[in-house]
């Protein structure tokens, strides 16, 4: 992701109530403080987007939001594949999320991608409070680098 694009993926992830509170502006702060964002086009348009950043040999996943109306076609898992043998390529071999409690679908999408569950935020999350469930994997080395 750049600079020029910052302005369809804040637009996206508007489109995503879960990821409404990622403004240009957020965006534009990630991509100067050196976070790692990656971006999915389809027909000259931003259609996903993932956001992490990286810290000695570990990953945090901050963001993963595909468009509605391209879901179901593997966006998602490929950008997770990309950003996982970027971060890999970088030393990274662990990888942590947090995910609200009451969404049964990315929770099922990570448990499908090797994540389990190690820990839990009670009220983490607002607008409405709820729990953020905390996953982690570990990459490894054979499958990404």
């Amino acid at each position: 992701m750049t600079a020029t694009d910052l302005h369809e993926v804040a637009e996206l992830l508007a489109e995503i109530p879960e990821a409404s509170r990622w403004t240009e502006g957020a965006l534009a702060g990630l991509l100067a403080s050196g976070y790692d964002p990656w971006i999915a086009v389809s027909e000259g348009c931003v259609v996903g987007v993932v956001i992490g950043r990286r810290a000695a040999d570990e990953f945090e996943l901050l963001n993963l939001a595909v468009s509605p109306a391209y879901r179901r076609r593997g966006i998602a898992a490929a950008l997770l594949d990309f950003a996982f043998r970027e971060a890999c390529k970088a030393g990274v071999r662990k990888v942590f999320l947090e995910v609200r409690a009451g969404n049964d679908a990315a929770i099922a999408f990570y448990r499908a991608l090797g994540f389990s569950q190690s820990g839990l935020r009670k009220a983490y999350y607002q607008n409405p409070a709820e729990d953020a469930l905390l996953f982690s994997r570990t990459l490894p080395l054979a499958e990404f680098c």
